[in-house]
């Protein structure tokens, strides 16, 4: 890979793909680049869509938008194809925190009704 900013894409994508993903589908992997067709960073994860972003800088809110407008019209697009309703299609995006104070911190960001919905399985078993 000849775009430095693409292998270090890649190797977080794996170390989401290790410490997160694995643990809960076991059969999960990275799959080939699909273009237009990509639904997410990883298959065999049940409905989810997951994307993993690391960088060294993030240009802000404007970036951070865009990673989010981007899953959500696949969402929508997936839904749309399947003739589900959108709520169906649980993602998340992780992001890697700031490694220079949190080591070992990422962050994941999801629609908010996912999130309820996973704090009340938590909390309430």
């Amino acid at each position: 890979m000849a775009n430095p900013s693409g292998r270090i894409g890649s190797k977080y994508e794996e170390h989401v793909l290790e410490k997160y993903i694995k643990p809960i589908w076991p059969n999960a992997y990275r799959p080939r680049l699909k273009g237009k067709n990509d639904y997410g960073d990883y298959d065999k994860v049940g409905l989810w869509l997951i994307e993993a972003k690391k960088r060294k800088k993030a240009q802000g809110g404007a970036e951070f938008n865009g990673w989010i407008n981007t899953i959500l019209s696949k969402v929508r697009w997936r839904a749309h194809q399947q003739g589900d309703d959108e709520l169906d299609h649980p993602w998340a995006l992780i992001c890697a925190g700031d490694k220079r104070t949190q080591p070992d911190i990422d962050l994941m960001v999801m629609d908010a009704r996912w999130g309820a919905a996973l704090i009340d399985k938590w909390e309430n078993g």
